[in-house]
């Protein structure tokens, strides 16, 4: 029996090398965003605990003291807005890359539909050439022993 042999199995190759590198590409875009929502989260636990801080202890504090404070919350809260940026804008990367990993799966899995359609096909063919080949000997063998019987008969 001859050996099943994918012509396309170079460009399946390539598709797979291609999905390979998706989900690296989206592995890098999520952990950029399981950083990024880290350091918010470091922000607003930060900022919470200055304003708990500044609640408990404000009449103890002097006046560059509460100023320093202030101005440290002000400073955390435009951190923590220019952090929900950068969260949003890793979470819109996350999605392009989940969405190129969807396209190259696709575009691998239809060449590996058509690689398995084509070995099934492959193997009917064989299985066919295979009958043939029996059905063949069959026939021969059930004409030699028609002949027999004919030569035995006279």
């Amino acid at each position: 029996m001859a050996r099943f042999r994918f012509r396309l199995q170079p460009v399946l190759d390539v598709r797979n090398r291609i999905q390979d590198e998706r989900q690296r590409e989206l592995a890098l875009k999520a952990r950029d965003l399981s950083d990024a929502e880290a350091a918010l989260h470091a922000l607003q636990h930060d900022r919470e605990t200055q304003r708990q801080e500044l609640a408990v202890n404000h009449r103890s504090f002097g006046v560059d003291a509460l100023r320093a404070t202030y101005a440290h919350l002000a400073f955390l809260d435009r951190a923590i807005e220019d952090q929900t940026v950068r969260v949003a804008a890793c979470a819109d990367e996350v999605a392009r890359a989940q969405g190129a990993l969807i396209a190259a799966n696709t575009d691998r899995k239809v060449i590996e539909t058509l690689r398995t359609r084509r070995y099934e096909a492959f193997t009917a063919d064989a299985a066919l050439v295979d009958q043939r080949e029996v059905d063949d000997q069959n026939a021969r063998r059930y004409g030699r022993s028609q002949i027999a019987r004919e030569n035995t008969h006279e």
